[in-house]
């Protein structure tokens, strides 16, 4: 048991690293967002792009917007013009798909990894807890 919550470990690295992959998506916006290239040429993603990341600078208006916008070259909105011109984009348009494809993606990857994130940490609770408290048991040899 206690190996087992020894290699929970790896899982809750991995939990985290999806979040943070999955949040760091979510605030670029798809790369048809991206209005410097189109491609993957311009998309690099490392560990330093994470350290970077600022949760006061997390916004979703590229997925709000009725124009794919790039969060960086657009203004800053309060929270009341954004609910007055909120609309969920409809799948009219590539991008449009595009974009909802993209929320829809990394939204549900965020919560793998935070469901994967809470399994880990009970793993790891339910272990030390089998370890302290004795869980494994002799068995009797009585025949059932």
């Amino acid at each position: 048991m206690f190996l087992s919550s020894l290699l929970s470990v790896i899982t809750i690295v991995g939990a985290v690293y999806c979040m943070l992959v999955s949040l760091q998506a979510l605030a670029e916006g798809p790369l048809i967002c991206n209005s410097q290239a189109n491609s993957t040429v311009s998309c690099e993603f490392s560990l330093r792009n994470l350290s970077n990341f600022q949760p006061e600078s997390f916004s979703l208006q590229w997925f709000f917007e009725d124009s794919c916008v790039s969060p960086a070259d657009s203004q800053n909105f309060n929270s009341s013009e954004i609910i007055n011109n909120w609309s969920v984009p409809n799948s009219n348009s590539e991008e449009d798909r595009h974009r909802i494809f993209h929320f829809s993606v990394f939204l549900s990857l965020l919560l793998v990894g935070i469901l994967e994130l809470l399994f880990g940490l009970s793993q790891i609770l339910i272990g030390f807890l089998g370890c302290l408290c004795g869980g494994v048991s002799r068995r009797r040899s009585q025949v059932v």
